[in-house]
């Protein structure tokens, strides 16, 4: 059971548009639908998915909900539903796994011969990996980190390798130097961790953001390839970075940093792969400059 911890309120709202496109792609909206309550309660979704029935899966992350679980105010992940109209098709639920729980991704995956959702999320210091079967019912959920040590722990993204392994990537803060450092884990169907490995440019504090698992093929080793921001410890401008890593045991490939814009601080939000570039494939990344000299 959960302990009252220290919760800080925050007002904003979760907002969930979805948009169905046309099939002449003409941006048409088919509906727009808001899900919440009002401030104080702080819920927020970093994204959904298109269920195996065609319908919406939302996943959320709220704190002071009014049906906290255990009546704690300090965060739970919760999933829900909704057809075609934007309306509820079935109940929602909330989970409350870990302390201060904060939603990060979701993904499909499938376990065991029978569709799931992996859902990466941060709790009180450690990174959190949960797998829910398609009504929602948890089947695991583990974390990486522990909330007695100095470090702090934080969920970016998770993806499914072609082997059916998870690839969870994050980043980890150490508080007595000020230094964030990438952190990467495959845990297999089971939730069984295959093997973790922190990542650490010297004098850099790097903080990833995405991962793709594009290059892995059944049966054969392959790569994950992470994105986020780097910058010196002690400050400057952030730049994008790109982390390559071999799916057996994350040996490091390269780690490449790009300075987009000299006078702007760059970040990759969101990585993706190819197969089709010729003649080895090809990678992009989106992101954004914030002018710093603004």
């Amino acid at each position: 059971m959960k302990k009252t911890l220290s919760y800080t309120k925050v007002r904003s709202r979760m907002l969930v548009m979805i948009l169905c496109m046309s099939n002449i792609l003409t941006g048409y909206g088919q509906f727009q639908t808001v899900i919440g309550f009002g401030i104080p309660t702080n819920e927020r979704s970093p994204g959904g998915l298109i269920t195996v029935g065609g319908e919406y899966i939302v996943l959320s992350s709220n704190g002071n909900h009014p049906n906290s679980l255990y009546s704690i105010p300090d965060g739970d992940l919760q999933l829900d539903w909704l057809d075609n109209s934007g309306t509820f098709s079935q109940q929602s639920r909330m989970y409350g796994q870990f302390y201060f729980d904060n939603a990060a991704w979701i993904e499909k995956a499938v376990c065991n011969n029978a569709d799931a959702y992996i859902i990466a999320s941060t709790g009180r210091k450690v990174m959190i990996l949960t797998l829910v079967d398609i009504n929602g019912l948890v089947i695991w959920s583990n974390s990486l980190g522990n909330i007695t040590s100095n470090y702090v722990y934080t969920s970016a993204c998770v993806k499914v390798d072609a082997n059916g392994f998870f690839v969870l990537v994050g980043t980890r803060y150490d508080p007595s130097t000020g230094q964030n450092a990438v952190v990467v884990a495959q845990i297999d169907c089971n939730g069984t961790m295959i093997w973790n490995r922190v990542y650490i440019l010297n004098g850099r504090s790097a903080t990833a953001t995405s991962v793709t698992a594009f290059d892995t093929s059944p049966g054969n080793q392959g790569a994950y390839y992470i994105t986020g921001k780097i910058a010196l410890t002690s400050g400057g401008d952030e730049e994008v970075f790109i982390l390559k890593v071999g799916t057996n045991f994350g040996v490091p490939n390269f780690w490449k940093q790009y300075n987009i814009n000299a006078t702007s601080n760059d970040v990759g939000t969101c990585i993706q792969g190819s197969n089709a570039p010729a003649p080895n494939g090809g990678l992009w990344v989106s992101g954004y400059s914030d002018d710093v000299s603004a």
